[in-house]
């Protein structure tokens, strides 16, 4: 009976809440083997946001085959809340404590940022290269990096190249 009332009790807001970020605020990065999720404040208020009903939703991603790393973006007033959760050795600590006003353990983190929800998505994802220590090989353009291409025509259609090719002194 206990388990049942810790873990097995939700409002039909939160499990609305739920399903909604999961449908409409889930972005997968199949490169980066990432996902995340974000909250916004309309969004918590749109489903009568009580303390606790976000609580595990950045553990869902991390069900999908090949997904490592996964995100949750809480809008708060004034401040961005991150949750990060991975999987193996990849620290979220040392990402949250680096990057994000944080910390946690090896796959668990939390992180602070005071700016918007764009702002701070942008933040995490803008160079997962970086944050996935493939920044050695990937990530920009320098000596010994290697090269993807994508080319954009008078008609703005994309043509994108993703090959290995690592780059000497030109």
């Amino acid at each position: 009976k206990i388990h049942q009332n810790l873990y097995n009790t939700s409002t039909e807001n939160r499990l609305r809440l739920l399903g909604f970020l999961i449908n409409d605020r889930m972005t997968i990065l199949e490169e980066y083997n990432t996902a995340y999720i974000y909250a916004s404040k309309a969004d918590l208020e749109r489903f009568n946001y009580q303390i606790g009903d976000t609580e595990g939703v950045v553990n869902y991603p991390l069900t999908i085959a090949n997904i490592k790393m996964s995100v949750l973006f809480t809008e708060k007033q004034d401040v961005i809340r991150l949750s990060f959760r991975s999987k193996d050795d990849f620290s979220v600590n040392d990402l949250s404590r680096k990057h994000f006003n944080g910390g946690g353990h090896l796959n668990a983190a939390g992180g602070t940022l005071y700016c918007s929800l764009e702002e701070a998505i942008d933040a995490a994802t803008i160079n997962p290269a970086k944050n996935l220590r493939i920044d050695n090989n990937k990530g920009s353009i320098n000596i010994g990096k290697d090269a993807d291409f994508v080319i954009i025509d008078k008609d703005f259609n994309i043509y994108g190249f993703d090959f290995i090719y690592s780059m000497t002194n030109v």
